[in-house]
């Protein structure tokens, strides 16, 4: 797998009169056999995202990256098709066969479901570690990191199950990392998560 990471620029836009926000990143790929070049391109409109909202935006997209990766390399190999739909089942219960499995590697509110349910631990896991890299060990906690490996994921299953009270915290927690200021108007929560624990990158 091969992922190429750019800059873009992509500001909000209005639907039915509500300001739409863009997303931090995204990342473009192509479906068929040998296709493991993938292009991210992060959001430069989120300007002073922290580092620690980086990281998380740059774990994520590379986990859809290789989603569709795994599905590339499995494609006209019968063994691997079943061995994919035996990791996907253990959150989808359609039929397991090639079209199905073509759904779930083109579609981002499947992968969130993945992410939540397979990685979500291991996520949490490298933010840890990342943030201890980067000095956040005497603050840092393993539950905020936690909250932070949903990042995106709103349209998933998985997320949409969690109570009221910790959507709401994860959200408000994204919001902070991604607009440490504010200045965007992405809405700043009240204490106890009012300062972001990354640091706004210059």
């Amino acid at each position: 797998m091969h992922q190429t990471f750019k800059m873009d620029s992509v500001g909000p836009t209005m639907s039915g009169g509500l300001i739409q926000f863009p997303n931090p990143a995204e990342t473009f790929s192509f479906l068929g056999p040998g296709q493991f070049n993938h292009t991210t391109y992060l959001n430069k409109y989120f300007s002073h995202i922290t580092d620690l909202g980086q990281a998380a935006n740059i774990i994520h997209e590379t986990l859809h990256a290789f989603f569709i990766s795994k599905f590339n390399a499995a494609i006209g190999d019968s063994a691997k098709m079943r061995e994919l739909a035996e990791v996907y089942g253990g959150v989808y219960s359609e039929a397991f066969d090639t079209t199905w499995l073509a759904s779930v590697a083109r579609s981002s509110t499947y992968q969130h479901d993945l992410i939540i349910t397979n990685y979500l631990a291991a996520f949490s896991q490298a933010l840890y570690e990342f943030g201890v890299a980067r000095g956040m060990g005497g603050w840092l906690t393993r539950a905020l990191c936690k909250d932070l490996a949903y990042w995106g994921t709103w349209d998933s299953d998985m997320f949409a199950a969690l109570p009221s009270t910790d959507k709401k915290r994860i959200q408000e927690r994204f919001a902070l990392e991604l607009d440490p200021s504010g200045a965007l108007g992405l809405g700043m929560p009240q204490p106890p998560y009012f300062n972001p624990w990354g640091t706004p990158c210059p």
